[in-house]
């Protein structure tokens, strides 16, 4: 069975509260959202399936401090503790709001070499079936990427 399959990379830096909408329909638009994964979700995904799946590829750094809640890092403290909600919240929050899909999440490689950008891309086709709807994001971490 085809499946939708929202594909994302989470990055490391402190996401601030914006507002997103599609370009030519100003109306249509998400207000104060953190992550833009939840931004992208909601303009293009609210049709998910249970058989349909978010993506997140993220690094041990990027699962820290904002997958996880309370990780970004606290000059105070000097660790990863400063208060915030992590996507992992938020998407915990779209299931319980009744958004059906499965979050699928995957450690990947920082992408400093050419044996750790392989190792991303074979983590992304390991994960991608025949006849799957990607909706690729690429607005902010592993732009450098090609």
């Amino acid at each position: 069975m085809n499946r939708k399959v929202l594909l994302s990379f989470l990055g490391t830096s402190n996401y601030v509260s914006c507002n997103y909408f599609t370009e030519g329909n100003p109306e249509e638009k998400i207000e104060n959202v953190r992550y833009i994964q939840e931004a992208i979700f909601k303009l293009y995904c609210t049709n998910f399936t249970a058989n349909d799946q978010v993506l997140l590829l993220l690094t041990e750094l990027a699962e820290k401090m904002n997958f996880l809640d309370d990780g970004q890092w606290s000059p105070q403290s000097k660790s990863y503790s400063a208060s915030n909600e992590g996507l992992k919240s938020r998407f915990q929050q779209l299931q319980e709001e009744g958004f059906k899909f499965t979050l699928n999440t995957q450690r990947i490689k920082e992408g400093f070499s050419q044996e750790e950008i392989w190792s991303i891309f074979e983590t992304i086709a390991d994960q991608i079936q025949e006849g799957d709807t990607i909706i690729l994001d690429i607005t902010h971490a592993f732009r450098f990427l090609p």
